[in-house]
């Protein structure tokens, strides 16, 4: 389903973004960390990621997540391409 806005939108409330703004380049690490802890408990029921289901239809590609592929972060059962693509990789791949 479209919204009006273009979005898919699967009949979800919202899409969201998580984003810390960093003033001072000696706060990344401190940053980061608040990011990664934030969504590591948002999605806690799935591996610390957005594992596409009733609750969750994955990311945007626009939004690349290199911590979906790295297993500290993502300890759900799922490669990190599916959170983008879901079933149709291979067909990406082409």
């Amino acid at each position: 389903m479209r919204s009006s806005n273009g979005y898919r939108t699967k009949g979800c409330a919202y899409h969201h973004g998580m984003y810390r703004r960093l003033e001072d380049p000696k706060e990344e690490a401190a940053c980061l960390e608040w990011v990664r802890d934030f969504y590591r408990a948002l999605f806690a029921a799935t591996g610390g990621v957005p594992v596409p289901n009733e609750q969750a239809d994955g990311v945007k590609i626009n939004h690349p997540d290199a911590d979906l592929a790295d297993p500290v972060w993502n300890t759900s059962v799922c490669p990190g391409t599916h959170y983008i693509t879901k079933d149709n990789y291979p067909r990406c791949k082409r």
